[in-house]
């Protein structure tokens, strides 16, 4: 071959070496000019996504935020990592994060708790939900870290819902007063409470089957609203009532004791005497007593309540009866009579 085709040849070997080379870069800097875009596009889904996202370390260290996390907690976007976890967090919540991290360094696993977090001067109910973000990266105070991913969802709103169908599930819609449910509860709590003593009563309103059977049920309904008023007007704030029967009210008097609390029933007695419905007297029979000891079972003296009550209705039935039955006779003729 001679000197001039050699020539030739080593030229063109070297043109497509850098025409490859050139190809190589291009492609490289299009792969890296992609990445460099769906990093954006993530960055942008972290920070502009409606819950709060972050990255924290074990130890509670915060590695990045969004800014929605950072405008739920207030804290400066620029000094998020700056932050703990741990600092926002109230401390009767700040147990269970511990453990939540104790579980997600055990097992990969998602992990979800109830929290409240720090927000200005008042705290938030929200839920965090997390789970490891990686391997342990770096050494801080010469130990690994392991790094998690966490969703903070802020349930103001929600608890206030969850409150109202609490509310309404352990209250009595004709009175306002607790219900059977409630009741239930608060015996549970009567025999650890040292609120003491405690009074407690069982209320039963005269004569209702008679009204209702003879009436009908919303003259009874009536009646049943007029006797839960009075209550409500003389009542402490820290008075409770439940309703527990058809006719039937429960009294508690925390941290009072049986004078005071008998005090109360006398004067809310002689107020619904006060009161009639078309011609008939309205009345409660009622029954009080008191726990003064933690050793004393709050259904013994419920007991002894209901008894009493019992008696007080046994004693005043028979004229109340009569002078009902006579009301409820005239109403009836008188309604035959307009027919």
């Amino acid at each position: 071959m001679s000197n001039l085709n050699h020539f030739h040849l080593e030229k063109t070997g070297k043109e497509q070496s850098v025409e490859e080379l050139t190809k190589q870069t291009e492609h490289l800097e299009y792969n890296l000019e992609e990445c460099r875009k769906k990093r954006m596009h993530y960055q942008q889904l972290f920070h502009s996504a409606p819950a709060g996202y972050l990255v924290f370390d074990q130890e509670g260290r915060i590695a990045d935020a969004n800014h929605r996390f950072c405008s739920m907690v207030s804290v400066p976007f620029q000094d998020r990592c700056s932050y703990n976890i741990r600092d926002l967090t109230d401390k009767d919540t700040r147990e269970e994060l511990d453990m939540m991290i104790h579980g997600l360094l055990k097992k990969d696993q998602v992990l979800s708790i109830e929290a409240r977090m720090l927000c200005r001067n008042s705290y938030i109910p929200v839920i965090i939900t997390g789970n490891r973000y990686g391997q342990p990266l770096g050494r801080m105070e010469n130990k690994a870290s392991m790094l998690f991913a966490g969703i903070v969802t802020e349930v103001s709103e929600l608890k206030k819902e969850q409150q109202k169908i609490r509310e309404k599930s352990i209250h009595d819609s004709l009175t306002g007063f607790y219900n059977r449910m409630f009741y239930n509860e608060y015996l549970l709590y009567c025999d650890k409470t040292d609120d003491l003593p405690l009074s407690a009563a069982i209320l039963d309103l005269d004569r209702l089957k008679m009204i209702n059977d003879s009436l009908g049920h919303s003259f009874g309904d009536r009646a049943i609203t007029t006797v839960a008023k009075i209550l409500k007007t003389y009542a402490k704030e820290n008075y409770i009532f439940a309703r527990i029967g058809g006719d039937e009210i429960a009294a508690f008097f925390p941290g009072t004791e049986l004078c005071e609390a008998e005090s109360f029933l006398k004067r809310a007695e002689e107020m619904i005497q006060l009161h009639s419905l078309s011609g008939i007297r309205l009345s409660f029979s009622w029954g009080c007593a008191v726990k003064s000891s933690p050793g004393e079972d709050i259904l013994t003296v419920l007991s002894a309540a209901e008894d009493m009550m019992y008696r007080k209705k046994f004693r005043n039935n028979a004229v109340k009866k009569s002078e009902t039955l006579d009301v409820i006779l005239n109403a009836l003729f008188t309604r035959n009579d307009v027919v």
